[in-house]
């Protein structure tokens, strides 16, 4: 039993490390930056155009509001 219990402790670094990759080539990858998705969520919520709601975050990002 306690031969299975280090074997299993020992297979979880290589499992984290490797879902660690995944996840981070996935986030790397994926088209796009976090203005782009808040600019699509603001701009059906507030009705001003892309270009205005895009100003508006990334002023607010600058100034570390």
């Amino acid at each position: 039993m306690q031969a299975y219990i280090i074997r299993r402790l020992f297979l979880i670094i290589p499992t984290l490390f490797i879902a660690s990759l995944i996840i981070f080539f996935l986030l790397r990858f994926i088209p796009g930056d976090v203005i782009d998705q808040m600019v699509g969520e603001h701009g059906a919520v507030t009705g001003m155009d892309r270009e205005a709601v895009e100003r508006a975050l990334k002023h607010k990002e600058i100034l570390g509001a």
